[in-house]
């Protein structure tokens, strides 16, 4: 199973675990044990502040984690009101906030909004080919093909790696382009397939091919279920969790890594 990249998780986890260090530090500047602060909230708090207090926080981080494009603007929404109730608390009680601190907490958050606004992350929530631990299984089936163009060209290529959406070729025919509409042929496991595709991108010898939904897409479909899954190995991208954040903080000390990237290959024996 393919994991979001780390800076979406932890994001995730900061705001997920906000509320706790706002009451630790409310209870703090208040003088007060954090138990008696919760109870005092609990006790007299209206409940609408209860929900800001408690739940908009770990809401953001849960539309951040979900990573689709409702929830970018869902995620803008959210911080809106935050914004909004903690200047209110700061107008009814300047005492509350020192103003430094209270300036301190929006320049916080405005770096991490002002984070999403970066191309190279709103396209992750715009754009469903980014987010590569969405995609179906790809199963390491290396078996010839022949692609056949509109116009009736026979192209010869191999298949590398097959999944239910589509497979990665290569090939070393020059008139593929990207954009293509074909039609492709091969065989697997005694039983063989023609299915339209479209050429989704091409880069030195090799591309990746989107199959069109179809009957015979279907019967491609519950053949990898069937067969293909249970005597290939998996392509996957995910190393062991440790491993995985090592990865990133080494590349984070490159000066990558704060925009998600799509991790490296590795293969995965099959059971």
């Amino acid at each position: 199973m393919q994991r979001r990249p780390w800076p979406i998780k932890i994001l995730f986890l900061c705001h997920l675990f906000a509320p706790l260090f706002n009451i630790f530090n409310s209870a703090r500047m208040s003088g007060v044990g954090w138990l008696p602060y919760v109870q005092y909230k609990l006790n007299y708090s209206p409940t609408w502040e209860l929900i800001a207090l408690t739940a908009l926080l770990p809401l953001a981080g849960l539309v951040i984690l979900a990573c689709k494009r409702w929830s970018y603007f869902a995620y803008i929404g959210i911080m809106t009101l935050v914004f909004a109730y903690n200047l209110y608390k700061w107008q009814l009680n300047p005492q509350l906030f020192q103003l430094p601190a209270l300036i301190g907490f929006f320049m916080i958050n405005f770096f991490v909004v002002g984070y999403f606004l970066i191309p190279g992350v709103r396209s992750v929530y715009f754009n469903p080919r980014l987010r590569w631990w969405e995609a179906a299984p790809r199963y390491v089936v290396e078996t010839p093909a022949e692609i056949i163009t509109h116009l009736g060209r026979h192209c010869y290529c191999h298949i590398r790696n097959i999944s239910r959406g589509g497979a990665a070729i290569e090939f070393v025919d020059r008139g593929l382009d990207a954009g293509q509409d074909v039609t492709m042929e091969f065989l697997i496991e005694d039983k063989q397939f023609s299915l339209k595709a479209t050429l989704v991108h091409t880069a030195e010898g090799f591309a990746g091919m989107q199959f069109h939904p179809c009957e015979e897409t279907a019967n491609l479909n519950d053949h990898i279920r069937k067969v293909i899954a249970k005597k290939y190995p998996e392509r996957t991208d995910t190393p062991p969790l440790w491993e995985s954040f090592k990865e990133w903080a080494q590349l984070l000390m490159t000066g990558r890594g704060l925009v998600p990237e799509m991790p490296k290959a590795r293969t995965k024996t099959a059971s």
